[in-house]
């Protein structure tokens, strides 16, 4: 069992199941089952359901921002400023993500034919594991789950333990509106690595130390991953700034969550010259 407490006064906020690693495979093998399904309904019909369930999100903003404040520790406004990330990535692929899976024919530079071609497409990976870390666990799974959706995979995301409520409440949210079985969570300490031993391509957000577990894990399935990793970013203070707005700024990033803060809003937002989601063989 996982017991949640809020960091804020340190009352139990809930206690849920742990999963062990039978259970995430058989939670995967399900999704796996789904992705036919799912695929078949092209771009417009997975957009739609991304439709549907962003309506859902905002008609259920209230208490699911008292619940991620509550296993966060944030306050009402910095909850409420994440679930807002999380819609905007959705509004996002939603508005482009047709465009960003249409097929390219750039030109070849030095071609032995005229006859010659090259096609760029977008595979998806049949079932994209998201491991997230405590700091943002709505919107940086919305930021990896809503491209791998959109580009017709199934996802499974695996929060921090110490915050896996908001997840939960979503994906039975995603269940509740009748949409497709293709997104789900799980949750506990055997999760992450039953989920890297089974899934077909790997996201994950958190150390440098368990990103090269997870790396590693990875070339040994041969699978894809992208790793988006912790660390102390120099920051470059030009001659004209005003020294006291930068020391401000320079203090809240490197402090913010305890030092583990991460600005999602830089994620995602590049533009799409890459696969949405890597197919088999193709490393990010």
């Amino acid at each position: 069992m996982l017991t949640v407490v809020a960091p804020a006064d340190g009352r139990v906020v809930d206690t849920i199941a742990a999963e062990t690693p039978d259970r995430v495979r058989t939670a995967v093998d399900r999704l796996r089952d789904n992705t036919a399904g799912w695929h078949s309904l092209g771009v417009v019909g997975r957009i739609r359901w991304l439709r549907v369930f962003r309506n859902w999100l905002q008609d259920s903003r209230t208490d699911l921002v008292a619940l991620l404040g509550a296993e966060t520790g944030k306050t009402e406004a910095e909850a409420d400023a994440e679930f807002g990330l999380a819609l905007d990535t959705l509004d996002h692929y939603r508005a482009h993500g047709a465009d960003f899976l249409g097929g390219r024919h750039p030109q070849v530079a030095l071609r032995p034919g005229a006859a010659m071609q090259l096609a760029v497409s977008q595979p998806a990976g049949a079932v994209v594991g998201v491991i997230g870390p405590w700091t943002y666990p709505l919107a940086l799974a919305v930021f990896d789950a809503a491209p791998a959706l959109v580009a017709g995979a199934a996802v499974v995301v695996k929060p921090s333990s110490e915050t896996p409520l908001t997840l939960r409440a979503v994906a039975r949210g995603w269940q509740s509106l009748g949409a497709p079985a293709v997104f789900d969570t799980v949750t506990g300490p055997d999760a992450g690595p039953a989920v890297l031993d089974c899934v077909d391509y790997v996201r994950f957000t958190g150390s440098v130390e368990t990103g090269k577990v997870v790396a590693l894990r990875a070339a040994a399935r041969l699978i894809p991953c992208c790793l988006d990793l912790g660390g102390k970013s120099a920051a470059v203070v030009l001659s004209d700034a005003d020294l006291d707005l930068a020391a401000a700024g320079i203090a809240l990033g490197g402090l913010a969550n305890s030092g583990q803060s991460l600005d999602p809003r830089h994620r995602h937002r590049e533009p799409c010259d890459r696969p949405l989601v890597a197919g088999p063989g193709e490393h990010q």
